[in-house]
């Protein structure tokens, strides 16, 4: 699911390596409006300086003051009281450069980063607080960042998974791709009432376009009690060109879920008037997508987009 920076999963630890290296050989960093992690050596403004990602600030210098935090330059990441920023800071600090007291530092350890993604949800994701997942930090066994299962564990909540990998983007992008897999959570809460389960891949592909259309910043429904709970502005620039991709891959998708259901007509009847009826009652579809896709019954997928992961 979710969220989808690029899309081969074999390339990115290459990639990330490259970047890092060429960015700490640069002199200077100036701030631009998605930067997000500052570094300084002492407490003097003078001496900090901005970088676009937690693993360059962290590889920049080794020295026992160097310090790495957390500082938003973008409105909807500081959409927070005072005490709120003050928490997330210490969390997303702890949690990716461990505790500093001077040259002393404390490591930090696994168990922080399911705190950090509670606390993104909770601060921003209202009211799909972190009490309805169960958060686990390891491979998703996807091409995205994160992956929430729709079907809930023995403890009443659905399985949030987020790869390790995630945390070393933006921190925009974290927040982001959180907010893309809340967006099947609020999907996983409706319900229909026609049976589904000869339609469920086209569903499927359904749901997909919905979270990569917010996760792109459309801006179709208003899931979220907290005004600005988009961080698509904060992305880099690398990042908004992903997830725009991205879009055009689940559209491509959808048409092909139409094409497939439309072929399974001809074998039994029922699939396409079942489907209507669903796109007729799903939130989303009724809304925003119906209303810009009148001659939907006879779309056709066409040329698959380049490097789609689906």
């Amino acid at each position: 699911m979710p969220v989808h920076l690029f899309f081969n999963r074999l390339c990115f630890a290459s990639m990330l390596i490259i970047i890092v290296l060429s960015l700490c050989l640069a002199q200077s960093n100036y701030a631009y409006a998605t930067q997000d992690i500052t570094g300084y050596r002492t407490a003097g403004a003078k001496n900090e300086r901005l970088f676009e990602l937690p693993g360059v600030c962290i590889g920049t210098d080794r020295s026992s003051w160097w310090r790495c935090t957390l500082s938003p330059q973008c409105e909807p990441m500081k959409n927070l009281n005072a005490q709120q920023r003050r928490n997330l800071v210490a969390q997303y600090n702890q949690a990716l450069f461990g505790a500093s007291f001077g040259p002393l530092r404390v490591t930090n350890t696994a168990t922080l980063k399911p705190g950090l993604v509670a606390m993104i949800m909770n601060y921003y994701y209202a009211p799909y607080t972190a009490r309805y997942v169960e958060i686990s930090i390891g491979a998703t066994n996807t091409s995205d960042w994160a992956n929430i299962q729709n079907q809930k564990n023995s403890a009443g909540k659905y399985p949030l998974i987020v790869s390790d990998d995630l945390f070393y983007l933006s921190s925009a992008m974290l927040m982001q791709s959180l907010g893309h897999e809340i967006v099947h959570l609020i999907q996983y809460q409706r319900s229909y009432s026609m049976n589904v389960l000869n339609i469920d891949s086209a569903i499927s592909a359904f749901r997909e376009l919905e979270a990569s259309t917010w996760e792109s910043g459309t801006l179709s429904l208003n899931y979220f009690t907290k005004n600005g709970s988009n961080f698509f502005n904060c992305l880099r620039e690398e990042e908004k060109n992903s997830s725009r991709d991205m879009v055009r891959c689940r559209q491509w998708g959808v048409k092909k879920a139409i094409k497939d259901i439309r072929e399974k007509e001809q074998f039994r009847r029922g699939p396409m008037n079942i489907l209507e009826k669903w796109l007729g009652e799903d939130e989303w579809t009724k809304t925003y997508w119906l209303p810009n896709n009148p001659d939907w019954k006879t779309y056709t997928p066409g040329t698959k987009p380049e490097n789609c992961p689906i």
